[in-house]
């Protein structure tokens, strides 16, 4: 950004320009801050200058798989030569295994979405759609349903590598051996269910991404992509993961598709770019 001899600031770009001075930034409605301070049950530092730029969780999250819907989740066989994690665990403890990944697949897999979904047989049925979504078939069948390929239960690894230690060695229980993928796969079933206490700092956009309103200045018009700045994540970063040594879970990408992953830790290169 340049400054002209007694004029405003310009770019070089002299069509359609809007100068700083004509924008003005929506003030948001709602105190998030205020929100996190009642959860956690103190005050957080809010000042730029006292605000760490630096930080790391004392206990780090473990990587993970989302575990992709499309794969039929933890249906899905990871090793040549041996049954799939769901099916393991059906031989393990005595459960009959088709009954077993039926289920599975109902819950956080391909048939999930069998009720509402028209039936597809190879991924060229979805190329309408313009999308990531491909024709996801179970095992032994010859239909399946259009399913994007980033569903998956990311909020349950998110959730369970921040609160569970890590399975780092195989575990043989009734002759069956899961790998520590296996198990990370099994706790984040149980994890995809359970009831945890959260507060949330942002709200979801559901809208589409390629259709969503703009403004003169290429911002969304939508609340859901103007609830957030930097300053609020700065502030969060600074107080839970630098102060307390906590990890959170953030979705990483603004528009409609959901990436949750937990935090290891943040670095300001100065106090306007924190990373």
């Amino acid at each position: 950004m340049c400054h002209g001899l007694g004029g405003t600031p310009h770019s070089g770009h002299a069509l359609n320009e809007k100068t700083h001075t004509e924008r003005r930034l929506k003030e948001l409605e709602s105190n998030q801050v205020v929100t996190l301070e009642n959860y956690l049950g103190h005050s957080m530092e809010t000042t730029l200058a006292k605000l760490l730029t630096v930080g790391l969780v004392s206990i780090k999250p473990w990587p993970g798989s989302h575990w992709a819907t499309y794969k039929d989740s933890i249906n899905a066989q990871l090793y040549q030569g041996e049954p799939p994690t769901s099916a393991k665990y059906a031989l393990a403890f005595g459960f009959d295994v088709k009954d077993f990944m039926d289920k599975i697949s109902k819950d956080v897999g391909i048939d999930v979405h069998r009720p509402d979904k028209t039936k597809c047989e190879i991924d060229t049925d979805c190329k309408f759609f313009n999308d990531d979504r491909v024709c996801a078939i179970r095992t032994g069948h010859h239909s399946g349903y259009w399913i994007p390929t980033w569903w998956g239960i990311c909020h349950a690894w998110s959730s369970a590598a921040i609160l569970e230690q890590e399975p780092k060695c195989p575990v043989t229980y009734n002759n069956i051996t899961f790998s520590p993928l296996e198990l990370k796969g099994l706790l984040l079933y149980i994890y995809n269910d359970r009831t945890l206490s959260t507060v949330s700092a942002g709200v979801r956009f559901n809208g589409d991404d390629d259709t969503d309103v703009k403004d003169e200045y290429g911002s969304s018009e939508s609340f859901a992509f103007r609830d957030m700045n930097p300053g609020l994540v700065h502030i969060v970063l600074a107080n839970i993961v630098g102060k307390l040594g906590k990890s959170v879970i953030m979705d990483v990408t603004a528009g409609s598709r959901v990436h949750n992953q937990p935090v290891r830790g943040f670095r300001c290169s100065s106090r306007l770019i924190c990373l």
